[in-house]
């Protein structure tokens, strides 16, 4: 009886995985290579390079990727600025930014997210 409840279980999520995995949220990672008002190019760490649409619901975070973990994670748009890395999650559809998480390490350093791909 416990088997057929687990298969049950099983079955379950197996149906469900599909659409959870559609709706996974895409990412971008790489350095920016442009600004403007209502976009960002970003040179992903692959090679290729993507604008990204900005609009008044992007959210701007710090990206904080080494101790202290309780870093204050407020930032603002003005630090979005050519080198600097960042990883941008997109809103469905892939075409604007949902959140920009930025980088304030220094570039190159041991710290820099991007220091593998530059």
């Amino acid at each position: 009886m416990a088997l057929k409840a687990g298969c049950r279980v099983l079955g379950i999520a197996v149906l469900l995985l599909p659409s959870a995995v559609t709706d996974a949220a895409e990412s971008v990672v790489g350095t920016v290579s442009g600004v403007s008002a209502e976009s960002i190019e970003v040179k992903e760490t692959r090679g290729s390079s993507r604008v990204v649409k900005l609009t008044n619901e992007t959210r701007y975070l710090r990206w904080i990727t080494h101790r202290p973990w309780q870093q204050d994670t407020g930032v603002d748009r003005g630090l979005l600025e050519a080198g600097r890395c960042i990883s941008v999650d997109l809103a469905r559809g892939g075409a604007a930014a949902k959140v920009v998480h930025i980088s304030t390490d220094e570039s190159g350093s041991i710290f820099d997210p991007c220091r593998d791909a530059r």
